[in-house]
């Protein structure tokens, strides 16, 4: 810093005395300029890695903003849905476990039974079908449909069954709000085992369960979104085994 000093005051006193353009103070001028070059060079070699940290940190920040901006702009599933298509999205997407669509149908706090059941189910699921490479779901409805035929070992029997959705009694008819009774069946599925610790067959159990669901516009691209559910009765646990057959191939 010193000599640094030294030789811009020579400069300065050059300049001064008149000449300005002497190949000494131009050869000075090109040194300073490599100089400070070189203290830029540097500071970035020895702050290169908190450089790289932030630059990484501020490109982080910026697409988890550009994720939670763009997930509240998104609009919901449910836009374009009446009331009571969105009820039945509600408890019909536990059959498919679609979790989006449900998360979708329900203001925050409201129904978080189902929603956890089917975090719940689509995590197991979708670990099984990576360590296992086939199919583990079998919704209770296509279930049903089939006949309730004997079931691949290892299989998830779950879901809703005979949902059905109706107008609340003496209800009014408004713009604002839509009420109905919904009355359905949750099932859930676990092996059912030999003495030996190995699946002889499935017990799936059966809840029936009604609900009084209240449904409102919730100002976002014309949705409606469930605002209040009310247990109306929950009923005894109905048990039915559900024989094996061999498992058979893998997914693709």
């Amino acid at each position: 810093a010193e000599t640094l000093q030294i030789l811009r005051t020579w400069m300065e006193a050059s300049n001064n005395s008149g000449s300005g353009h002497d190949p000494d103070s131009q050869a000075l001028q090109a040194y300073l300029a490599r100089q400070e070059s070189f203290k830029r060079r540097y500071f970035v070699r020895k702050h290169s890695l908190p450089l790289t940290l932030g630059a990484i940190g501020l490109g982080i920040l910026i697409i988890i903003g550009s994720t939670v901006i763009g997930n509240v702009l998104k609009p919901p599933r449910t836009a374009g849905m009446n009331a009571r298509q969105v009820v039945e999205a509600y408890y019909g997407s536990l059959n498919s476990l679609d979790v989006e669509l449900i998360k979708d149908a329900v203001r925050n706090g409201v129904g978080q039974d189902l929603v956890s059941l089917a975090d719940n189910l689509f995590v197991i699921s979708q670990v099984r079908m990576g360590t296992e490479r086939r199919n583990v779901r079998m919704p209770v409805n296509e279930w049903q449909k089939a006949g309730q035929p004997p079931l691949e070992s290892g299989l998830m029997l779950f879901g809703i069954a005979d949902l059905k959705i109706q107008d609340e009694p003496g209800k009014l008819d408004t713009a604002d709000m839509a009420k109905f009774i919904v009355s359905y069946e949750i099932c859930t599925s676990a092996p059912k085992e030999t003495g030996q610790g190995m699946p002889s067959g499935m017990v799936a159990e059966f809840q029936p369960r009604t609900d009084a669901v209240t449904v409102m516009p919730n100002g976002k691209q014309g949705a409606w979104i469930i605002t209040g559910i009310v247990r109306l009765q929950e009923g005894s646990l109905r048990s039915v085994e559900v024989p094996l057959r061999p498992a058979t191939g893998t997914i693709q």
